[in-house]
């Protein structure tokens, strides 16, 4: 028997404002109560049948489980300088984000938290339309929470909680997602920050960039994320022309694990360790799998496709992740001054498909006769699947003398 899916009914933009009357929301509620009451929509594994009498239908898709995001950037944009503010500082360009509604959606937000302490903040601008949900024991400050972004200091925040546990893979279902922008749109942010995808789309099939349009007509900046994925290509999440994708170029949020196996193990463990490799199926359920079966501990391995990609999870059992490695072959190498007194630089070219570093690149010679160590170090380039013969060469340069070395590599795909 074929699985349940849940679809979503695209029907355009709604024909009045952000300041609906009575009317329009008694015609909008009917409109929905007659999809839902359609006797003749019929479910089948990859198709549904809508009756002809309702053409306002713009599409249908499944209602897919997306992925987080994460990283941070307000390091990198340079708003600081010696724990003080520059005058040049975007921060002092925006006067901080002062009054500044900023929609945030993904798992929610803990509002007892410090971080989210409204001391010293002026009152909740007029603007906002929203209100505080979230169940008797859930307590909000006024109905707008305050700051948890440091990249804008005196900004107010309103989260807005669209990703849960996963289910089957997906974190952050379209449903929950598209509910969650039509509440912020309504409520009045100035700015969404959505920090979640699903893979490159067309831009007709891709909700978020449908959602988005919808909020950048209302004058809402969309910021979205790139993505996590790679290095490959046509990676790039988030990618609709109507709002700003950012990426990151490094990451500095670095959790180190120490994996020794062998005599100089760093650590002793009484049950077995599970190695997975990083692949089909998602990192914390073969986690789950793992425990299922009496490992103490998993190190999940990156093939070649995962490459450096390395990800923190809420595993269910110890863990460490271990980024894509290709084996490098290192050659040591001794050479001696049979001229004068001379300081040689190494260079290279570079073998297609390989890596070469010389350590040290520079030989400093004092006498003749003197002789110096250097090693060099090939690796595949990440991603280079051609099996092939590969050359090239190193040289000492002096400015004058030149001493080559040919380098000739055979590369194969294990």
């Amino acid at each position: 028997m074929a699985a349940k899916k849940s679809y979503i009914v695209y029907l355009g933009s709604h024909s009045h404002g952000l300041n609906p009357s009575t009317l329009d929301l008694q015609l909008a509620t009917q409109t929905h109560y007659n999809l839902l009451l359609i006797s003749n929509l019929l479910h089948k594994p990859t198709t549904i049948y809508l009756d002809p009498e309702h053409l306002d239908v713009v599409s249908v898709c499944v209602n897919k489980g997306l992925k987080l995001h994460t990283t941070r950037s307000w390091n990198f944009l340079g708003v600081q300088s010696d724990g003080g503010v520059p005058s040049d500082s975007l921060w002092n360009l925006s006067r901080f984000g002062e009054s500044t509604i900023i929609g945030n959606l993904d798992t929610g937000v803990r509002p007892e938290s410090k971080s989210f302490s409204d001391e010293g903040y002026e009152p909740i601008p007029t603007k906002w339309k929203g209100r505080c949900e979230g169940g008797s024991k859930f307590h909000c400050n006024g109905s707008l929470t305050s700051n948890p972004l440091k990249g804008s200091p005196k900004a107010l925040v309103a989260a807005y909680k669209a990703c849960w546990p996963p289910v089957e893979g997906g974190e952050c279902f379209m449903a929950n997602i598209l509910a969650a922008f039509e509440a912020a749109i309504s409520d009045g942010v100035d700015v969404l920050l959505v920090s979640l995808g699903g893979g490159p789309e067309e831009f007709y099939d891709d909700p978020i960039a449908i959602e988005s349009f919808h909020a950048v007509k209302n004058g809402i900046t969309v910021v979205c994320s790139a993505g996590n994925s790679g290095p490959s290509k046509g990676i790039v999440e988030n990618v609709a022309p109507w709002m700003i994708t950012v990426g990151a170029s490094t990451i500095d949020m670095l959790f180190t694990t120490y994996v020794m196996l062998g005599d100089k193990r760093h650590f002793k463990v009484k049950g077995k360790i599970v190695v997975c490799l990083n692949w089909d199926h998602a990192r914390v359920d073969k986690g789950y799998v793992a425990a299922q079966a009496g490992a103490v501990g998993m190190i999940l391995v990156n093939d070649v496709g995962s490459g450096d990609g390395l990800l923190a999870d809420a595993h269910l059992l110890s863990a460490s992740h271990l980024s894509y490695t290709d084996e490098a072959v290192e050659i040591k190498r001794r050479v001696k001054n049979v001229g004068s007194p001379s300081t040689y630089v190494a260079q290279v070219k570079v073998p297609p498909g390989v890596s070469v570093s010389v350590d040290p690149n520079t030989l400093k010679f004092t006498k003749t006769d003197e002789e110096k160590d250097f090693k060099i170090v090939l690796k595949r380039v990440p991603n280079n699947q051609t099996e092939e013969h590969v050359f090239g060469k190193l040289v000492w340069f002096d400015g004058k003398h030149r001493v080559s070395s040919p380098i000739f590599v055979t590369l194969k795909v294990k």
